[in-house]
């Protein structure tokens, strides 16, 4: 059991304690490792990262290091070129489990570019994002610039690039994420993890202008704002195992949940309007599996399954009797080939993923009546919701990138990479249903005041990108520098 004090700006203090189990099964016999494995490669000018401004978090210091929900973004509050967005680190919300948005050196949080074993992974369709327009009520609000929710435990590092990104990571005007997955190291072995918080665990101290506030807990739209009261619980299980003499398989499962007590409105006999306490629900799962085999002593193969399901389960301020569920999920598979030739490391990769931002509602009529309490303060509440909708994109992705081994010529020493990349993205909106909202005056209900309808249909759009570059780490002595050339 450990108690961690949290400090802000505001003079909030909290303390969250937790409570972590860890179990760990090896066999023994198959702890040496196969002396013929290729070492993990890395593709992306992986040589060529002395002149990036980088930091790595290895799976050792995922395991040592403390965190708040195993996200990737816990592990990088220590790098100073990464800034939270919004108020993703905000004390007042100890019971979210979502990923926060970052921005490096400034950039856009949209601007972060991620990667997981090679490949892109970015969400072009965030509620951030000029693609798409509507009401809050009409399209999903989970999303995320990231599209896989991973669980730190399934990973084996996390690299933050900063500045003097390599060509292979270009792309996007900020900085780059980039994760590698679990892949099999010679050791059999079972891995389980639990762990767990409760609001009951902290003591909160406020500033006197945000108590009554803190303590009421209404929601601001859907958002929960204000989190005096919650539980979270953490489950993780991965087990690697020999299939053969140079085949290996990597398995994992998590689960993160979240409840939150949030002030709700309620609709009583004769339509009178109180209030309750409901629970706003977050759920986190992950899942990945990965086999790799070793044809021979130049020859890798790399197959990786990976699937990731996010979702809120809400209401919104005003809302007297309809949840709404917003999902953040993506799947995809990866397979990779890397071959060692005598100049150097050949490396192919070839993906598709699928990402997929749904709202279910519960209705898709909306009815919201304009009301007065006995002092003639105005007191607004609506029934019902707007519908389904779903945005979605899908990946197919190919690249590939020779880097060459050091070359000395006279007194400088080049390390060339070289590299193309191509992607098919489609992108595809669609509502299954139209949806209705109409406004009443809660004195005359026969006719409304104005009403508003979305259609149903389904938008779509998609493109190609295409990229070739060639990249040289120049050293003269002890001096350093680089030349890009890329070819769009």
């Amino acid at each position: 059991m450990s108690v961690y004090d949290l400090k802000t700006q505001k003079t909030l203090l909290a303390v969250s304690v937790c409570l972590a189990f860890s179990a760990q099964a090896e066999t023994s016999k198959n702890k040496v490792e196969r002396a013929n494995q290729l070492p993990e490669v890395v593709v992306y000018a992986e040589q060529n990262a002395g002149l990036s401004s980088s930091q790595k978090v290895t799976a050792k210091d995922i395991k040592s290091s403390p965190n708040s929900n195993g996200n990737i973004s816990d592990f990088l509050k220590t790098n100073s070129h990464v800034r939270f967005e919004r108020s993703d680190e905000n004390s007042f919300q100890r019971g979210e489990i979502k990923p926060a948005d970052i921005s490096i050196n400034g950039a856009e949080a949209n601007q972060t570019s991620y990667f997981v074993d090679n490949v892109n992974i970015n969400n072009d369709l965030g509620f951030d994002s000029a693609i798409f327009d509507g009401a809050m009520q009409t399209l999903p609000m989970a999303s995320h610039a990231q599209a896989y929710f991973f669980d730190a435990n399934l990973l084996s590092s996390v690299t933050v690039y900063d500045s003097d990104i390599s060509a292979s990571l270009g792309g996007f005007a900020g900085g780059a994420v980039v994760a590698k997955t679990k892949q099999y190291d010679g050791t059999d072995g079972v891995q389980l993890r639990y762990r767990t918080s409760h609001s009951n665990w902290a003591k909160f101290h406020l500033e006197e202008k945000d108590r009554e506030r803190f303590k009421q807990a209404s929601p601001n739209g859907s958002s929960a704002d204000f989190q005096p009261k919650y539980s979270k619980d953490f489950f993780s299980l991965s087990a690697q195992h020999s299939l053969g003499e140079n085949i290996g398989m990597v398995a994992g499962f998590s689960r993160r949940t979240s409840d939150i007590q949030q002030r709700r409105l309620v609709l009583g006999k004769d339509d009178k309007l109180s209030s309750d306490n409901r629970r706003h629900k977050r759920r986190s799962d992950n899942a990945l599996l990965n086999f790799n085999w070793l044809a021979n002593e130049d020859n890798r193969f790399e197959l990786s399954l990976r699937y990731s399901n996010y979702v809120e389960t809400k209401f919104f301020a005003e809302n007297v009797d309809s949840n709404v569920q917003d999902y953040h999920q993506a799947y995809g598979a990866t397979l990779a080939w890397i071959r060692s030739l005598k100049s150097g490391v050949l490396t192919n990769t070839l993906a598709y993923d699928q990402f997929a931002d749904k709202r279910k509602s519960a209705s898709n009529y909306l009815k919201q009546i304009l009301a007065f309490d006995e002092n003639y303060d105005p007191i607004n509440y609506e029934r019902g919701g707007m519908g389904d909708s779903a945005l979605t994109q899908r990946n197919v992705h190919f690249s590939s990138e020779f880097a060459m081994d050091p070359l000395t010529w006279g007194r400088t020493e080049h390390s060339i990479s070289l590299g193309g990349i191509w992607q098919f993205t489609h992108y595809r909106f669609q509502r299954d249903q139209n949806a209705k909202s109409e406004i009443f005056m809660q004195d005359s209900m026969e006719s409304p005041l104005s009403s508003n309808s979305v259609s149903k249909g389904t938008v779509k759009t998609d493109y190609h990108n295409i990229a070739l570059y060639v990249e040289d780490l120049i050293k003269l002595g002890g001096v350093n520098g680089k030349f890009v050339r890329d070819y769009v």
